[in-house]
């Protein structure tokens, strides 16, 4: 089974995408969602938890995102194999900065019911197929 993490401290956006998740959902897959990015973390690097992709809002308000995400990439890589950011800005620099960090994909925070749906398509498809974010998407690419 497949296990994607949902750090995001806004806990109305973490019920709308797990509600979407649950919905959409088509392979045999986990949801965890987790409001405390450094507990997170700990629990990632202690090898309590095990995921094959996380997804982090960039705008935590516990935790500066830009320092977990170093550290997620930095010293979790052989159990993370693939990162998703979601940010509010689509500036430039936040999206550089994201992808010097580490970030395999940064997306644009879904702001519809029907853009998270398109979200949950491509997560399954990166989860099953191995298939990158279609690049009209990724701000990355």
């Amino acid at each position: 089974m497949k296990t994607v993490i949902l750090i995001e401290s806004d806990r109305d956006d973490a019920n709308v995408f797990q509600e979407v998740f649950d919905q959409s959902r088509t392979i045999d897959c986990k949801l965890l969602v987790e409001d405390n990015a450094e507990e997170t973390f700990q629990l990632l690097s202690n090898g309590v938890i095990e995921v094959d992709l996380i997804v982090l809002d960039m705008s935590q308000w516990k935790i500066n995102s830009h320092s977990l995400l170093r550290k997620i990439k930095g010293d979790l890589q052989e159990r993370c194999p693939y990162v998703l950011v979601m940010g509010e800005s689509i500036a430039e620099f936040s999206v550089e900065k994201a992808h010097h960090e580490g970030a395999d994909c940064y997306l644009v925070k879904p702001d519809s019911i029907a853009k998270y749906k398109e979200l949950m398509c491509h997560l399954e498809n990166c989860l099953v197929e191995k298939k990158e974010v279609p690049g009209y998407l990724n701000l990355i690419n």
